[in-house]
Formats: structure tokens, C-alpha cells, sequence
């Protein structure tokens, strides 16, 4: 499934504030995924945020592999 960046929007909690910034990604089929991101990111690019969503995703749905994979990373680029 290959997504791609679909709209943003300011969220608001009960009181008025911000709450949230909710970025939509969206893919052919017809898939819809939101995924809520800190409120002050709103101002960020569409590809930035595009990348933020894509990473909260991936941590959200995959915590221990997206580690380790960090990890080895920086242990390759300390040798």
C-alpha cells in the first residue's frame, strides 16, 4: 500500500485550543489513515509533515523494529 499525502487541518480541543495538527494520508484504493501530530507542526511543509506521518506510523505499528533499526544504525556509523 503506497500512501501519499492527502490534507492537513488544525485540531481543537473543548476549550478552543489547539490541540492537534492532523495530517491525512490517503492512497489509490481509497485508504484514509489521520494521524495526529503536535499541535505547532501545522506551519511545517506538506513534505515534512508528510515524512513526520510516515514515521509516526511506522513507530506506532512497528515500536521494537523501528529501535532496532535505529540502533544499528548508529552502531554502523560508530565503526
Amino acid at each position: 500500500m503506497k500512501l501519499e499525502y492527502g490534507t492537513k487541518s488544525q485540531e481543537f480541543d473543548a476549550s478552543g485550543k489547539e490541540s492537534a495538527t492532523k495530517v491525512t494520508l490517503v492512497n489509490s484504493d481509497g485508504a484514509i489513515v489521520p494521524i495526529l501530530l503536535p499541535a505547532d507542526k501545522i506551519s511545517l511543509s506538506n513534505t515534512e509533515l508528510f515524512e513526520l506521518a510516515l514515521e509516526a506510523l511506522y513507530q506506532e505499528n512497528f515500536p521494537q523494529r523501528a529501535e532496532n533499526e535505529r540502533f544499528s544504525k548508529v552502531t554502523q556509523e560508530l565503526q
